[in-house]
């Protein structure tokens, strides 16, 4: 048999059927005067009164109530089956009292102890029943009163485990009364704590609903910001034609009612409005200003490159929506600047019917004013290198200019080298010559006395003079064409370096 954790009321109504069983014994013995019972029966009965009190010791100390459940029973039954094979067989008196073990196992134990006790006890009176020849032949006296006094402790005994037995249970339903409401008012909790999470499970598939839409709003634009990063128009250096192909991406991408794209110049200039695009495809070119002075918060704000959305109930969105005149009716805008060298350059308006910005509208709309951004530092770019082509263009031909001019002066000062050269070998030997002649010449007409020496010297003297005057008259040419030549040389140069 399993043994079970014993419940309060179970021990309870242990420990007071061992009281009522004791009480009992009691009785018989305060009545054995008048019965006159023998000393066997009265040492059964004692035995079985300090059995009883020690199963009730044994029962308010112990856990376990199957154990002082079967204790009680196999009492009883060594009790009663002695008295019955001592005192008469199955005619003794208190042979009655064996209904007692099926029903104390049927209360505290279980149907199937019970059966089993009910075998045991049909067995023992068979038995009985079977041998009443060899135990039955003792003679009781006051046999009718020891009947009756069995009788009349037995009804009020069985009365007893009846009350107390339905004390317990009464005991046991006011607790499963208080159980039963706990298990109500857990149970509305329960079903109000299901609620919620039934509650709780809808918003839960409401916001991953909205998070796969919002996870496709962003895989979609971030396909849009690959494709607009290849665009070839934006690394084009075209500038008109990048902001036009942009602005359309733009509009087309999100379903806008329009785009407009404001540049400044400088700073403190005012905002020029470059392009505006209709949901129709149309492109303003009528020219429109900003100044700072009519939207001094907004344009601060902007400034500091943060994003002004008029669904938000700001100051400055309200600015923006007066100056846009679009203050009434459904239209929203939202507004996103762009920087160029780390300043505020401009910002890009989108404009849409009755639409709430989300986090991935605005993600993208910055995105693509980076992309303007992009548009413009390509455009600078360009025309910077364009400028350095065509620098290069022209340091190329002052070069080949240069070249030329020194290749010239190379050229003419070969030419005036060569020229001074050729004047001062004349001087050296063509005008040195002559005169050397004419010195020896002289020294000879001064040492000589003979008339025709000295004819003849003067005819030498005559021939060199005649040869120096010559080279003389053609380095004097030479010479004046020399300086001739420079002169002109010098006014080319000093027109060219006008030039």
């Amino acid at each position: 048999m399993r043994n079970r954790q014993a419940t309060y009321s179970q021990r309870s109504f242990l420990l007071r059927i061992y009281v009522a069983s004791i009480v009992v014994i009691i009785i018989y013995l305060a009545l054995s005067p008048l019965l006159k019972p023998d000393t066997t029966r009265l040492i059964l009965l004692a035995m079985l009164g300090c059995a009883l009190v020690g199963g009730y010791a044994y029962t308010s100390q112990s856990r376990h109530y199957t154990r002082s459940s079967h204790y009680y029973t196999v009492c009883c039954y060594a009790t009663i089956i002695s008295n019955a094979l001592l005192n008469g067989g199955i005619g003794a008196p208190g042979t009655i009292w064996f209904l007692l073990c099926p029903l104390i196992a049927f209360i505290t134990l279980s149907t199937r102890v019970a059966r089993i006790w009910l075998i045991i006890i049909l067995a023992t009176v068979l038995l009985l029943f079977i041998f009443k020849k060899q135990v039955g032949s003792i003679e009781y006296k006051n046999l009718d009163a020891w009947y009756f006094t069995s009788y009349m402790l037995f009804f009020p005994m069985v009365y007893s485990i009846m009350r107390i037995f339905r004390r317990e249970v009464s005991k046991k339903n006011v607790a499963l009364n208080v159980l039963n409401q706990r298990l109500k008012v857990e149970r509305e909790m329960l079903q109000h704590t299901q609620q919620e999470i039934l509650c709780q499970s809808a918003r839960i598939k409401e916001e991953e609903n909205k998070a796969q839409a919002r996870s496709l709003k962003l895989s979609f634009y971030l396909n849009q910001l690959i494709e607009v990063k290849r665009m070839e128009e934006v690394h084009s250096g075209n500038l008109e034609y990048a902001i036009q192909a942009v602005l359309q991406f733009l509009q087309k991408s999100m379903m806008l009612k329009n785009v407009a794209l404001w540049h400044a110049e400088g700073h403190g200039q005012p905002l020029e409005r470059l392009r505006h695009i209709g949901n129709d495809g149309s492109n303003a070119s009528e020219p429109a200003f900003l100044y700072r002075e009519q939207f001094v918060e907004a344009y601060e704000m902007l400034q500091t490159g943060a994003i002004i959305n008029q669904c938000d109930n700001t100051r400055e969105a309200a600015q923006l929506k007066t100056l846009f005149k679009h203050a009434q009716g459904n239209d929203s805008m939202i507004n996103c600047p762009y920087f160029l060298e780390g300043k505020f350059a401009g910002f890009i308006s989108c404009r849409a019917s009755d639409r709430l910005w989300v986090a991935e509208d605005i993600i993208f709309v910055r995105a693509i004013s980076d992309t303007i951004s992009l548009a413009f530092k390509s455009h600078h770019r360009i025309v910077q290198q364009q400028m350095l082509e065509q620098k290069q263009r022209e340091i190329t031909e002052m070069n080949e200019l240069l070249e030329r001019k020194v290749k010239t002066r190379t050229q003419e000062l070969n030419l005036r080298n060569k020229q001074l050269t050729d004047f001062s070998f004349t001087n050296a030997h063509h005008i040195r010559g002559p005169l050397c002649r004419l010195l020896g010449l002289k020294n000879l007409l001064s040492a000589t006395t003979d008339c025709r020496e000295v004819l003849k010297i003067a005819d030498y003297m005559t021939a060199s003079i005649t040869e120096l005057d010559n080279t003389t008259r053609e380095t004097s040419k030479k010479l004046n064409a020399l300086v001739e030549d420079k002169e002109n040389f010098e006014n080319q140069n000093l027109l060219q370096s006008g030039e």
